[in-house]
């Protein structure tokens, strides 16, 4: 079989240049393997922050449960205020009636 000689020539340089193709297709490959990894474990680390996420928002809704409890009207200060003027004024107002009548 007859080649002209430059596409003999271009052949050699062809056939020369193979391991080094061969050697950047095992490294472009490794890069590959290594950037699926990463997506991985990036893939990984979103999911794992969405659940502290979800951890963290469940936190906060159970302490804003209980500020709303500690806000209860029965735990008002001043509801307790209005009922310890109430009790002090009938209290006052008893012990003036039992005072007088006690008197008379």
């Amino acid at each position: 079989m007859w080649f002209p000689m430059e596409k003999a020539r271009q052949l050699l340089g062809d056939v020369a240049a193979l391991p080094k193709i061969r050697t950047e297709l095992e490294l472009v490959s490794r890069r590959l393997e290594l950037e699926k990894e990463r997506t991985t474990l990036l893939d990984r680390n979103v999911g794992t922050t969405e659940q502290i996420a979800i951890k963290w928002r469940e936190t906060a809704e159970a302490q804003a449960k209980l500020r709303e409890q500690d806000q209860a009207w029965w735990r008002s200060p001043v509801l307790w205020t209005a009922v310890g003027f109430v009790v002090g004024a009938g209290a006052t107002i008893g012990i003036a009636v039992a005072v007088r009548r006690g008197t008379n």
